[in-house]
């Protein structure tokens, strides 16, 4: 084989296979050709970097222009949420407008119209003045006769009495508010004389009972006197004495008690199933509670508990909303609108919900009157009525904010 070089006749000494094939190279010309392919393999590889920093920097811009590009995207999806968010104020307040204007529809029917007045409740329409109800609530605005369940007492016959149970028996004792008179009816289908049971009223008048004790032995007997003052047995609680009743949405609703021990139990007791639900328990086991309510909130107390409870029914929890040192029984009530805590050594709370749901406001009162409360408390005319101890009946002046006894006439 040939040198490959052109024009060298030597014989090859060597093969280089630099190329895709072998070549014959002479002894002369050998060292001249690998400084070549020396030189060549360099380039390529100066090439080889060249291109690589190119790469990257052409993709280092891409990352730049793609980052960019996300920030804008970002930002364009920040000012959509605050936009979308500024609407959904803007829809919020003409709903809350257009309530106002419906408030007033129902407002002005109250005020022209007895029978809407017997019938309508602000505090009921307003707690289901929510975005679910509205249509529901502007067509029955533009009725007279709106039937929507309610805490306030619809009848002004149901208004004007108070009832309580005669200590030992089966005989209730029944007030009449407009003239003070005092009737005394006996239950004649009662089972056993109701002892320390707890009582509150129902819309429709009829008077729900829970609790008692018979020879030391408690029960969980629930029954409700209905207006021909007969007695209905219902579904049996848990067995105690001294629990706070109250009325709320539909149920009646039943915090603590006592069996032998203060207890932290509190129930529900559903009017349409007939039957006893399980909520969440007090922080604090107590007994003797008294109860007040506004929309969805009921506030409670009872002997042992150093303050005020607020109850929420939606979100079934409780908070103190009125922490007081003094850990004796306080009386709770509502007049007005507003919110009343009766402390025993005579100090007066007040609190406007309407206004502020945080405030309360001390009142300091000379009377020293121990609201030991018989009965259930109703508001008529400018007074909250009671029925205390040895059956007396005691009121509330909101006015005044002084506790007076009544004179009365028995039937």
């Amino acid at each position: 084989m040939k040198c490959h070089i052109e024009g060298c006749l030597s014989a090859s000494d060597f093969v280089c296979s630099c190329q895709n094939y072998a070549l014959g190279i002479c002894k002369d010309h050998v060292l001249n050709h690998l400084e070549i392919v020396s030189f060549a393999a360099h380039q390529l590889k100066a090439f080889k970097n060249t291109e690589s920093e190119v790469i990257i920097f052409e993709l280092a811009q891409k990352i730049e222009e793609l980052s960019q590009e996300r920030a804008k995207i970002t930002t364009n999806i920040y000012n959509e949420i605050k936009n979308l968010n500024f609407q959904l104020n803007q829809t919020v307040e003409k709903i809350n407008k257009e309530i106002g204007k419906i408030e007033e529809i129902i407002q002005s029917l109250i005020l022209s119209d007895p029978v809407a007045r017997s019938t309508v409740n602000l505090d009921e329409i307003r707690r289901y003045s929510t975005q679910e109800h509205i249509k529901e609530i502007v067509a029955a605005s533009t009725e007279v006769n709106i039937d929507i369940p309610c805490n306030e007492f619809s009848s002004e016959a149901i208004k004007s009495k108070i009832s309580c149970f005669k200590p030992r028996s089966t005989t209730i004792i029944t007030y009449n508010l407009e003239d003070f008179s005092l009737r005394e009816i006996k239950i004649e289908n009662l089972e056993n004389p109701p002892k320390d049971t707890s009582m509150c009223l129902l819309p429709n008048g009829n008077i729900f009972c829970y609790g008692s004790r018979n020879h030391g032995i408690y029960s969980g007997t629930t029954f409700i006197i209905d207006e021909l003052y007969q007695a209905k047995y219902l579904v049996q609680g848990i067995s105690c004495t001294f629990a706070g009743l109250i009325y709320l949405d539909k149920f009646v609703y039943a915090f603590g008690g006592n069996n032998g021990y203060d207890m932290e139990n509190v129930q529900k007791y559903d009017l349409i199933k007939n039957e006893w639900v399980s909520l969440k328990p007090l922080e604090i086991p107590t007994a003797y509670i008294t109860c007040a309510s506004y929309f969805n909130f009921i506030y409670y107390s009872g002997a042992g508990i150093p303050g005020v409870y607020q109850y929420d029914i939606s979100e079934n929890c409780h908070q103190n909303v009125l922490p007081l040192k003094d850990r004796s029984k306080k009386t709770i009530f509502k007049g007005n609108g507003r919110i009343y805590v009766y402390e025993k050594p005579g100090f007066l709370y007040e609190q406007n919900p309407e206004e502020d749901m945080d405030h309360w406001t001390q009142i300091r009162k000379s009377d020293r009157q121990d609201l030991k409360i018989l009965s259930y408390g109703v508001e008529f005319g400018n007074s909250v009525y009671f029925i205390l101890k040895r059956n007396k009946l005691f009121r509330f002046d909101l006015a005044r904010k002084v506790i007076l006894e009544e004179d009365r006439k028995t039937q």
